[in-house]
């Protein structure tokens, strides 16, 4: 009578997930985006980026510069 249609999809693999999470950490792309580039649906986007804002993998990583000490300073 009609044909049913192949919804099936191959799994989200876990580099799909640290993709998106690296989007959203390191090029502040919006969750429409990251669909986009890493082929999920929105909804899984959202729940990936939720879960790593509470695990706080969405924060950048600050790479602390030395400070010059006042006899380097002076010699410069």
């Amino acid at each position: 009578m009609f044909e049913r249609k192949d919804y099936s999809r191959r799994p989200y693999t876990p580099e799909d997930k640290a993709l998106a999470i690296q989007l959203r950490r390191d090029h502040g792309l919006p969750a429409e985006e990251i669909v986009a580039q890493v082929g999920c649906s929105l909804p899984t986007a959202r729940r990936w980026l939720k879960e790593a804002k509470e695990l706080g993998e969405l924060e950048k990583v600050q790479v602390r510069r030395r400070r010059k000490d006042k006899s380097e300073t002076a010699q410069d």
